[in-house]
């Protein structure tokens, strides 16, 4: 698994600017016409996810994946299948990209 700073250049690399916290990375992605606030760490699982929330609605998805690696590709994958029209928001291309994609939870005190 890469460091969480190798993955922050990585992210920086494809244009997503991330700030470190006690958690991981957090950072906010302006994708078709939306904001979204997003935050990559580890689960309690041993796995690592990112929670992802549309600007200025209080409701969080969740997303899972193996390795840190993993969660950057989704995060990428996600823009790059709005910018070429396959998807109208970045929620919506994640949530297609992401079969495991775990229940909303809009007050989740841990969350963003």
């Amino acid at each position: 698994m890469a460091p969480i700073d190798d993955v922050k250049a990585f992210l920086l690399l494809h244009g997503l600017e991330t700030e470190q916290t006690a958690y991981g990375l957090r950072g906010e992605l302006e994708c078709g016409g939306r904001r979204y606030l997003y935050k990559i760490g580890r689960a309690h699982d041993g796995g690592n996810e990112v929670s992802v929330r549309p600007l200025p609605e209080r409701l969080i998805w969740w997303f899972w994946r193996e390795n840190l690696e993993g969660i950057a590709k989704l995060l990428l994958d996600a823009r790059a299948r709005v910018e070429e029209g396959q998807a109208k928001s970045w929620l919506e291309a994640l949530r297609h990209l992401d079969s495991t994609m775990s229940a909303l939870w809009p007050d989740d005190p841990d969350a963003l």
